[in-house]
């Protein structure tokens, strides 16, 4: 009988060990670098500051890179490095003088920035295949505003990026490709795209 309890409470055990040490290697390793390109509109983008005197630009998009590092399952640190792409401006001047003669000229401006936003991360849903976070980030941008036989204009601004809603879909045999949106408010716009690698 002793034989027979002691057999069973061994059988038990080495069963227990068995699926524990299963579960373990089946269990998902989240990576914890990321790398992602994004497409976002300007709309923030478009006041900056020179001297303490606000001045229009004229920004149609901006793209930019980042880096991102899970230090927890549910928390990221990063930096967006972000590029402001620029619409060129034609201004057609008619000048008129004393005896109403008039001189038509043209000119173009065309603005360009930079900007360096380091990100704060917060994912609540963790999945092999998708993930939900939000994120607030803080840094500066530059801007330059080139005018045709003026001296280039520069300015800056510091600059934010508040991600209310934000998913990332995996795909791949590893799930290391990924894609993905976000909502929010700040320099890197309302509406952003993207697309990347995680390792």
């Amino acid at each position: 009988m002793k034989k027979t309890v002691f057999i069973a409470v061994i059988l038990v055990c080495t069963s227990a060990l068995y699926a524990q040490e299963k579960d373990s290697t089946n269990k998902f390793v989240f990576p914890r670098h990321e790398i992602k390109i994004s497409l976002g509109d300007a709309f923030h983008t478009n006041e900056m500051w020179e001297s303490n005197e606000m001045w229009k630009t004229h920004c149609k998009a901006n793209l930019s890179i980042s880096y991102s590092y899970r230090c927890l399952k549910w928390l990221w640190f990063g930096i967006n490095v972000v590029n402001y792409i620029g619409t060129q401006n034609v201004y057609n001047i008619r000048e008129y003088n004393v005896e109403n003669n008039y001189v038509d000229y043209q000119y173009k401006t065309k603005d360009y920035g930079f900007g360096l936003i380091p990100e704060v991360r917060f994912s609540y849903l963790n999945r092999e295949k998708i993930t939900l976070y939000s994120g607030i980030a803080f840094g500066y941008s530059f801007m330059i505003q080139n005018t045709d036989g003026e001296p280039s204009k520069r300015g800056g601004l510091p600059s934010y990026q508040v991600s209310i809603f934000a998913f990332s879909c995996y795909f791949g045999k590893k799930q290391k490709i990924f894609m993905g949106g976000e909502l929010g408010a700040g320099n890197r716009g309302i509406f952003n795209i993207h697309g990347g690698y995680r390792f």
